[in-house]
């Protein structure tokens, strides 16, 4: 998202010029640790497949399968 880069970007550099530090790979790391601790819960396919499937309380394997029932194909377009 371009907001939020410019939003870290403009955090790390009045960061910089209120302490008057250099920035630096561990200062860009310390003046972005809270939203690094946000950005820290990967989405992956996999997650995205467990979360589908308890929501249509269906199997992931129901998902991966050739079925083309309207119980399946329905969560599987999410």
């Amino acid at each position: 998202n371009v907001r939020e880069l410019e939003g870290a970007l403009n955090r790390v550099i009045a960061n910089a010029n209120f302490t008057g530090r250099a920035i630096t790979i561990d200062f860009v790391r310390e003046a972005l640790r809270d939203l690094l601790a946000l950005q820290e819960k990967l989405v992956t396919i996999d997650n995205i497949q467990k979360t589908v499937a308890e929501y249509y309380k269906i199997k992931v394997a129901d998902l991966l399968s050739k079925r083309r029932s309207r119980s399946v194909a329905r969560p599987r377009q999410m």
